[in-house]
């Protein structure tokens, strides 16, 4: 779910402003980001799996370059 859908479901409530609205939203926005740091460590591995060239592959220098460019993205957006 992304921040925006969260910001509609809020302001779509009966009650935007009450206490059990933010917890439940802080809620859901706390799963969500559990679940990308999930996603984003499982594609780390497959990713240092490739560079370490321990995952076999087709096209061991193209997926090199894809994983070394992803892993620099992972990088950028993580902090």
């Amino acid at each position: 779910m992304k921040f925006r859908r969260i910001i509609e479901i809020h302001k779509e409530t009966a009650y935007p402003e009450s206490l059990s609205v933010y917890q439940a939203l802080l809620q859901v926005w706390n799963e969500c980001q559990q679940e990308s740091n999930k996603l984003i460590t499982e594609l780390e591995t497959k990713l240092d799996a490739i560079c370490l060239g321990t995952m076999p592959t087709k096209h061991n220098d193209q997926f090199f370059e894809l994983a070394q460019l992803v892993k620099g993205i992972i990088e950028k957006h993580k902090h």
